[in-house]
């Protein structure tokens, strides 16, 4: 995949995502570390399948779905399209939502979200996005 602004950005946000948990801002570190894999599933929309923002929302719009669950399933399927791919489509799906739900917890639940939860959704990034990039 060649390089665009939202593949920059997704690498910049890993990169906050550890500075944030390393200075103990672990809500904040899951924002990032969500987004991080968001934007690539985004680079991937565009770049790799051809599709564009207006289609996104269009379909999204359609959709009965949520806007990033609508955007995971899509390039999730596209990839799981590709020989020898199965094993990071399985990944992504299984991972990505868990990700997901750490972010939630992280800023829309009444509870603490501690260094575990933090570093937590700081490694999931590490492990998706280098997936995501062969996309």
């Amino acid at each position: 995949m060649r390089n665009s602004p939202l593949r920059d950005k997704s690498e910049m946000l890993v990169a906050a995502g550890d500075l944030l948990c390393n200075n103990g801002y672990y809500a904040a570190a899951a924002h990032a570390a969500y987004y991080s894999c968001h934007q690539m599933l985004k680079c991937i929309w565009m770049n790799s399948m051809g599709k564009s923002d207006d289609e996104l929302g269009v379909d999204m719009s359609q959709s009965q779905r949520g806007s990033h669950e609508y955007l995971l399933n899509c390039v999730v399927t596209f990839i799981s399209s590709k020989p020898t791919a199965y094993s990071d489509a399985r990944q992504l799906r299984n991972e990505i939502p868990q990700l997901k739900k750490l972010r939630v917890d992280a800023g829309y639940s009444d509870t603490i979200f501690d260094s575990e939860k933090g570093r937590n959704a700081i490694e999931l990034p590490k492990r998706l996005v280098p997936i995501l990039k062969k996309y």
